[in-house]
Formats: structure tokens, sequence, C-alpha cells
């Protein structure tokens, strides 16, 4: 920390206004931090020394803009809490209205390609506030700057590059192939966006872009790397938008939405499901089927529960064999991704047997690839059985996890891990429960590994 050269009377002031003590204050930017995966234990002294002119670490002004942002409603700065220069929290607003959503996102994943600066667009807290405005359609605007022409063979090359990075996102995590995406998108797809092209394949380009920017989100979302994933998934908003794609638009309005249900932001995740489901109402059925059972699950994190059974009824009827496939980097929508929405749902109505039980019938029809996808079902399930008591269940379960475990590099993985540790440690004396420690133990608690390259 640098030492000012007088008290910060403005960070004082909004700490006054934001009707927050100090002890409070550190709590709110220590759980913003959280959201990214990290963990620090600010408290009142951090505070009182900030207050007394003391500079928080650079990494730090974003988190104390979002927690003072949040609290207030309204967008700040760093110079609005007395810390120079006009910081934002991750670039606020940075790819929303854009006129060319192509130009934000060459620059966006050249910068997470490049290792210099990656580290800190990844630790990039998540806008609250951002997530509560509806993404709003980009102006349709002409390309064609490029003295190159796109044709079919890069709407091939997208597509068979949305299978690709797809299949290495479930078999593996999103760590273990987001730097090369971010490379293509950056060097490769954006400049084919910018090349002329017939109407048709322009739209084509336009919409697999969007999807492999999805992907991309995903893929960050995965790492806990919350903001940055919230700058993709505006970007590939205003990418679908361009070509008029309302189906894109609506998938990436329900990934919005269940990254904020992920954080535990319920009302956002409501608010932007609403908006998928409005936007999806012309698309195949399998599309309709994938938004509404996010809208489902907002729901019953917002304790709507009867609106949340009936939607789950309408998910059967839209894709009554569970595989409706849709083109999109998501590949079909099946029935194992169904059944683990509505035991989502089905644990925030209280009902954790039957949500066990959609889990178990989940895993069934989960494909033996997708790595990722089994684990956080296995991991989740562990923890329901834990609940209702049947502690062999659990470590039967957790066991297969951590099978699978070493395949990922994957934060939300870790994080299934630490909290297994946590869940077990009070059974510590039970035979089964040891051993699942002991397992545990041997894949590095205590010193996780990072997911993903640095």
């Amino acid at each position: 920390m640098a030492q000012l050269r007088q008290p910060n009377d403005t960070l004082r002031s909004m700490l006054v206004r934001s009707a927050w003590t100090l002890e409070a204050l550190a709590r709110s930017v220590n759980a913003v931090a959280a959201e990214t995966g990290r963990s620090l234990t600010y408290d009142r002294t951090s505070v009182s020394k900030w207050l007394a002119g003391v500079l928080p670490r650079d990494d730090v002004v974003p988190l104390l803009v979002e927690a003072f942002s949040r609290r207030l409603g309204r967008p700040l700065t760093s110079a609005d809490l007395g810390l120079g220069g006009a910081v934002a929290a991750a670039g606020r607003s940075a790819a929303r209205g854009v006129s060319e959503p192509a130009v934000v996102l060459a620059e966006l994943a050249a910068g997470q390609a490049d290792f210099r600066r990656r580290t800190a667009l990844e630790s990039s807290p998540y806008q609250l506030l951002d997530s509560l405005v509806r993404p709003v359609s980009a102006p349709r605007v002409g390309v064609g700057v490029s003295p190159y022409r796109s044709g079919r063979a890069e709407v091939q090359a997208l597509r068979t590059a949305s299978v690709l990075f797809a299949s290495l996102m479930e078999a593996l995590g999103g760590g273990t192939a987001r730097v090369a995406l971010a490379t293509f998108l950056a060097e490769d797809v954006t400049t084919w966006l910018h090349a002329h092209a017939s109407d048709t394949v322009r739209g084509e380009l336009f919409t697999g872009a969007a999807e492999l920017t999805l992907l991309l989100a995903r893929m960050n979302i995965d790492l806990h790397a919350h903001g940055l994933a919230q700058r993709y998934l505006d970007i590939a908003f205003a990418l679908a938008s361009e070509v008029g794609g309302r189906t894109t638009e609506a998938i990436a309005l329900r990934v919005m939405s269940a990254q904020a249900l992920d954080l535990g932001h319920h009302e956002a995740a409501l608010h932007l499901a609403e908006a998928a489901e409005s936007a999806v109402r012309e698309s195949p059925g399998a599309v309709r089927a994938f938004v509404d059972a996010q809208l489902a699950l907002a729901q019953a994190a917002t304790e709507q529960h009867r609106s949340c059974l009936r939607l789950f009824d309408r998910v059967d009827r839209n894709s009554p064999d569970g595989e409706g496939a849709f083109a999109s980097p998501f590949g079909s929508y099946s029935r194992a991704s169904a059944l683990y929405q509505r035991a989502g749902a089905l644990t925030h109505l209280g009902e954790v047997r039957l949500a066990a039980q959609d889990l178990t019938v989940s895993l069934r029809h989960r494909a033996h690839d997708e790595t990722r996808a089994r684990a956080l079902t296995l991991s989740r399930l562990a923890g329901l059985h834990l609940r209702m008591g049947h502690v062999d269940e659990a470590c039967a379960a957790w066991l297969e996890f951590l099978d699978l475990y070493p395949l990922l590099h994957s934060a939300r993985a870790d994080r299934e891990l630490t909290g297994l540790i946590q869940k077990l440690r009070p059974h510590g004396r039970h035979h089964a429960v040891a051993h699942v420690l002991e397992r545990a133990g041997g894949h590095g608690y205590g010193g996780l590994r990072r997911a993903g390259p640095a």
C-alpha cells in the first residue's frame, strides 16, 4: 500500500452516505472478491487505514468501487471514492449499445490472450447493476472495411470450432482452452466479421461469433472470472442483435441469468430469465425448454413455487424426447441437463429427496465424456445425501467425484472440493468419511491448484 498525504475524506463521506460501519464495508469488499474466486480477509482495521490515507492495492480498488456501486444503486468510479483516476469496477458497460461489437470483442479477447493483461481481466468483479439492465440491441451497422471476403469456408470454421471448444469445455473444464479460444476470436473471427460477405454469410458469421463468445463466457464463469464473463455475454448479445438473432439473444440472456443465480443474485437472475423468455417465443421448442428451465429455477430461488412447477411441465412438453438439438455451442438440450435444473429448483423448494432422485437419473443420461457436468452432478448429489443423513451414499458419490476431479481445470470443481471437505469434517470419525477425506487431501486441498494456465 502507498501512503497519501492526507486522510481520504471523500471515502469517509461515501461511507457515511452508505450507512455502513467500517466492518460492514470490509465484509462487502470480501464478498465481492469471493465472487472472483479470491479469499480476502479485510476488517475494520483495513478500512481505517484507507480512511487515514493508505491506498488499497490496485487490484482491490475495483472491488471497492463495485461494493459502493451496489450499496448506492448507481455506477461509481475510483475518483468518486477519492482514490484517484476514474477507474470503474471493470470497464462498466463496455459492450452495451456499442456500434461495433466486433471491435470490442477483438480488444477484449486479445487482452485475455495476452498473459501480461490476463490476470487483471480475469480478476475483475461482477457488476450487479449492469445485470439489472437488459442489454439493448446494437445498431445495425455495416462492416466490410477489410479488403478480404468471407464465405462458406469461414462459416464452417466457426461451426467446427464451436463443436471443438464445447467438447473441450465439457470434458476438461473452462481453464483448458479459453486462451486458445480468445486468440481465435481476436485474430481470426473478428477479421472475418469485418470482411465483405453476402447478407446470408454475414448473418451466419455474426451468429457463429456470438455463440463462440458465449462459450468463452461460460469458460470464464467456470473459472470464477465473472466480471470478464459478463462483458463477453454483453458482446455476444450485441453480435446476435447485429443480425437480428433473437434465438442467440435469448440464449445469452439465459446464461446471464444462470451466472447471476450462481452468484446468489436471485432477483437479477429472475429479471434476466424473464427477458430471455420474452425473446425466445419464436424459437425452436428445445431452445424454449432451455430458457424455461432457467426461468423456473430462478422462480424457485425467489419463492415463486407454483409458477416454477408449471414451467417444468412446459419444459417436458417442448422437449418431450429430452434431446431437441439447436445450433449453439451448447449442443443439444438433453434430458440430463433438464433434470439437473429441476433438481436445483426442487432443492430451493425443500424437496431434497426428489432432487436427489432427479440427479441420480440425470447421471444415467449424462454422456460419458461430459466429465465436468458429471463431476458437478455427483458433488451436488453427495451434498443432498448428506443432508438426508445418508452418509455412505454421500461418500460413494464423492468418491466418484474425486475420480473425475484430476481431469478438470475448473474453479467450480475446486469449489466443490473445498465444500466437500467442509461438509465432511464434522463426520470425520465415520470410516467412509475418513477415506473420502484422505482421498480429497491427496488432491491438494489447502493449496488448490489454479484452474488453467496463469
